[in-house]
């Protein structure tokens, strides 16, 4: 027995004595934003926990998904019996990037509603994340439902695609240990860190390229089926605990035909589902289709989001399907003449015209970025950074008058 067991025994003990000496002797384990963004991808924790100062009354965004660009958002975890509690859930675009610190399509909504349903006490909670997707919002959905809401919103699609490869496939299988090494080895993660340092858009687009060659061509339908089974699970688990959901499609650039041209095939299959399970949904990707002006630029073309225009035509589409739903109440008590302008409501969100400012100097400085490192796609970027500054300039010379809102 001991020549049998004794020569594997002490390899596992010399293994053991070295990796507990690298943490020991290595610098304290830290993710690279990379890093900590595939684990919340793969991996994804608690996404709502209780704040330290407030004695465990109030929950707040996990502090690792801050340093991920999103914003802290808290709200009380017990619901009052008169409050109509709604969460929206989703990836940037809900979270409201790269607005999200000032505007989001559930902030404005909440105005909305309490100006056009004055005698209804309702809670909207943006639990949108950063670069999530279906399979990663899955585990937040069962999360969010511990918390009784009456409605969550869901608007899923855009990332399916880009994130498939870090499910699918025996490679995404590989990055499960590598997670693991990173937050549990220091030597390992040291080793990341020293060969492989952080830039500025880091390994991602790399790891996902590396992942996606054991998934084949047809991996966009894979992962569109995916979607569809994660939607139908969610709407499964919202009515045993008798929670609605409605469903939104998704955006697309109006004035590029060539954004994203799979993603028509996923509006499809999510108003089939609605229509299947008989759940309302809210179609803004036919609200986009078909926008002829009034409320500004409604998308960032070629960084795949809303413009703020397109954040209010959203929450206004929103609005109106759940009006049309009856789930929050009768046609007769809605007030449609108490409804304010987009420019009215930024100024109650108390965004400023050098906040918006602020922010589109940060898309020039994505677009300089996106040009450095992808030099194919110098000519589709290289006037953004200018228009961007511009636009900057303008709001900060001008005010309101800079930007075209109404």
């Amino acid at each position: 027995m001991k020549k049998i067991f004794l020569p594997p025994f002490f390899g596992l003990a010399l293994i053991a004595a070295i990796l507990a000496a690298g943490n020991f002797l290595c610098p304290a384990r830290r993710f690279s934003l990379n890093d900590l963004s595939l684990r919340w991808i793969i991996n994804p924790g608690r996404v709502f926990v209780p704040r330290r100062e407030a004695a465990g009354q109030e929950l707040c965004t996990n502090s690792e998904l801050v340093r991920l660009d999103n914003k802290s958002r808290c709200f009380v975890p017990q619901k009052s019996p008169d409050v109509f509690r709604i969460f929206c859930l989703g990836g940037s675009t809900t979270q409201g990037w790269p607005f999200q610190n000032i505007l989001s399509y559930p902030d404005f909504l909440s105005h909305e509603l309490k100006d056009v349903l004055p005698g209804k006490r309702v809670e909207i909670i943006n639990a949108g994340i950063n670069s999530s997707d279906s399979t990663s919002d899955l585990p937040l959905f069962k999360e969010l439902l511990r918390y009784k809401p009456n409605l969550i919103f869901i608007y899923e699609g855009r990332n399916e695609v880009l994130l498939a490869p870090l499910h699918f496939g025996f490679r995404a299988k590989l990055l499960i240990p590598h997670l693991w090494l990173l937050r549990h080895v220091s030597l390992y993660n040291y080793l990341r860190r020293r060969f492989y340092p952080n830039k500025t858009f880091d390994l991602s687009d790399g790891i996902r390229r590396w992942a996606s060659q054991s998934l084949g061509p047809n991996y966009p339908d894979i992962a569109r089926r995916h979607m569809i089974k994660n939607l139908s699970r969610m709407i499964i688990l919202a009515r045993q605990d008798h929670c609605r959901v409605m469903l939104l499609t998704q955006v697309t650039d109006p004035d590029d035909p060539n954004d994203s041209p799979w993603l028509k095939g996923f509006n499809d299959s999510i108003k089939r589902l609605a229509a299947e399970e008989h759940v309302p949904v809210a179609d803004t990707a036919k609200a986009f289709d078909s926008y002829h002006g009034g409320l500004g630029p409604i998308f960032l073309h070629r960084l795949w989001h809303p413009d703020v225009g397109g954040y209010f035509l959203i929450s206004q589409t929103a609005l109106h399907a759940l009006a049309r739903s009856g789930l929050l109440a009768p046609n007769r008590d809605w007030r449609w003449n108490q409804e304010k302008s987009e420019l009215t409501y930024l100024r109650e969100l108390s965004v400023t015209p050098k906040s918006l400012a602020a922010t589109y100097l940060f898309l020039r400085f994505v677009c300089v970025s996106i040009e450095r490192a992808n030099p194919p796609l110098r000519s589709q970027y290289q006037s953004m950074p200018q228009k961007y500054a511009a636009l900057a300039h303008a709001l900060w010379r001008r005010g309101w008058a800079g930007v075209s809102v109404r």
